[in-house]
């Protein structure tokens, strides 16, 4: 890959199953899933966790219904961060306006489940016996999010890069 293409390096827990990572927000571990089949990411932990790691996040008013925690649909409750970062070093990786489903489940084993989407406009490579990163290569500086509905029962998000 193109070294002028920055690059986030985030280090993968060791003895997790699955991809992944901790990282920091307002002096709380959140423990980040990357899941190459989810559609949008979604909040595990309590609401009142979301809301101090993102004190900004705000409730939309639509209800949301996921799929994929072993039952056909699951209603929740829709919130957006209006900025969501990931940070290593002096190289971050940007999204406004960041839609996410928050429904507590614990028994998944992590607070945020970082889904393929939001980082569809990224060249992601996940490495676990030699090096253990997920890596994300980006060529703007901010993306941009947006949410779908394609049904009463059913909603997704798209990510776009956004023009300076």
């Amino acid at each position: 890959m193109d070294q002028s293409v920055p690059t986030l390096q985030l280090s993968l827990i060791s003895h997790a199953e699955r991809p992944t990572f901790s990282y920091i927000r307002n002096n709380i571990e959140i423990l980040a899933m990357y899941d190459s089949g989810a559609v949008v990411p979604v909040w595990c932990a309590s609401e009142k966790a979301l809301l101090k790691a993102y004190p900004n996040a705000e409730l939309d008013q639509r209800k949301g219904f996921i799929s994929g925690f072993g039952k056909d649909k699951q209603e929740c409750k829709i919130y957006k961060i209006p900025e969501f970062e990931l940070s290593e070093g002096d190289k971050s990786y940007k999204i406004e306006n960041l839609y996410i489903a928050a429904c507590k489940r614990p028994q998944i084993g992590c607070t945020l489940i970082m889904s393929e989407t939001m980082f569809s406009k990224t060249d992601t490579f996940i490495k676990r016996r030699n090096r253990k990163f997920l890596e994300l290569y980006f060529d703007k500086d901010k993306f941009q999010c947006t949410l779908k509905y394609f049904s009463e029962d059913k909603f997704s998000i798209a990510i776009w890069a956004q023009e300076e």
